[in-house]
């Protein structure tokens, strides 16, 4: 972990965004990989609770869109983002990049996706269809890839309140060449628990990456809205803000739509009642915003799946084999091997279907 900001660096980036604001106090929060504080600050006008992140793990070019995301969907969306009061991409003594931003009621529940009672899932499904068919629509890009701020692929450095996102020459002309990409490396990473599943897992998904339409251009993508980056209201399912853009794609729209529903129904198996509810919630929410087609018309046939839903389904049970370790830290030794087991059970069933 990053050691500790001094106070006097705290309020140096403070008043480098705001010089009329001072710092009152600050915790550094727990969880994270970069380095965020929760701040209370005195301004002209009141006081005010505010998060202030600053870059420390991820690439600097990593961590510059997320505030520029930020400002994007809170202009031009209603997806419930915090506001973002300032952003500095680069400093001479300051631990740049950093940006002060709105803290937002409600709770994270990170992991509870199989706690929480399956109507507050439901809900929370059906907004994330709803945020989703929106995200969808913002923005226009040419390529599949991670997204990135357009001054970090050009000389000098764009003027902020101008700056806008693209993905960068590292990202693939093609969709299917992007899922291409997953396949090739991914099981080669795979936690030991699931090391036979590498080649035979490999070999499946390399047939069905056949079945990847060419849609018509790539859609602006989160596939990491989960539990752990929402603020809810675990008693009614209430969506309070979607926070965490650090790590956003450009991708196809049902993609994203199978990574949420995996995230909410905690990846269940494919045949588990839960999983069928939290899908129905996203397509409905989805609906509401669109009419363009959604999980169950584009990847089912007659309730079955389709070779397009076994590719999409398959690469999406990639992430947790590999960051088993990571994503199941806090677990005890029965709950990782229920975890591991279900994981196990997905891949064979896909497996048999070869």
């Amino acid at each position: 972990m990053v050691e500790e900001l001094s106070r006097t660096t705290l309020e140096a980036m403070i008043t480098s965004l705001e010089p009329a604001w001072s710092l009152q106090s600050a915790e550094r929060a727990t969880e994270g990989t970069d380095v965020v504080y929760f701040v209370r600050l005195d301004t002209p006008a009141s006081s005010l609770e505010a998060v202030l992140k600053a870059c420390s793990f991820v690439d600097p070019a990593a961590f510059r869109p997320e505030p520029v995301t930020l400002q994007i969907l809170a202009d031009e969306t209603d997806i419930p983002v915090p506001t973002v009061y300032g952003r500095v991409d680069e400093h001479e003594s300051l631990p740049a990049p950093y940006f002060l931003m709105e803290r937002r009621d409600g709770e994270v529940c990170e992991g509870a996706s199989r706690a929480l009672p399956l109507p507050v899932i439901e809900r929370l499904a059906r907004a994330g269809g709803r945020h989703l068919a929106t995200l969808h629509e913002v923005g226009s890009f040419g390529r599949y890839g991670t997204i990135h701020c357009h001054s970090d692929w050009m000389e000098g450095t764009a003027d902020p309140t101008a700056d806008d996102l693209v993905v960068g020459p590292e990202g693939h002309d093609t969709w299917r060449d992007a899922l291409a990409a997953q396949v090739a490396e991914w099981p080669g990473q795979f936690h030991e628990r699931f090391a036979s599943l590498a080649d035979p897992f490999r070999a499946f998904l390399e047939t069905r990456l056949e079945a990847v339409p060419a849609p018509d251009r790539p859609v602006f993508g989160n596939t990491d809205y989960r539990l752990g980056n929402l603020l809810i209201n675990p008693e009614t399912g209430e969506t309070k803000a979607v926070i965490d853009w650090g790590n956003c794609h450009t991708t196809e729209p049902v993609y994203n739509l199978v990574a949420l529903e995996e995230h909410l129904c905690g990846y269940a198996t494919l045949d588990d009642p839960r999983r069928r509810r939290v899908r129905r919630a996203i397509e409905i929410g989805y609906g509401e915003r669109t009419s363009r087609p959604a999980i169950e018309e584009t990847l089912f046939e007659e309730g079955e799946l389709t070779p397009l839903g076994e590719c999409y389904y398959g690469v999406h049970r990639l992430a947790p084999l590999v960051w088993f370790s990571l994503w199941n830290a806090s677990a005890g030794p029965d709950e990782r091997q229920k975890t591991a087991d279900r994981h196990h059970a997905v891949v064979q069933d896909l497996l048999e279907r070869a």
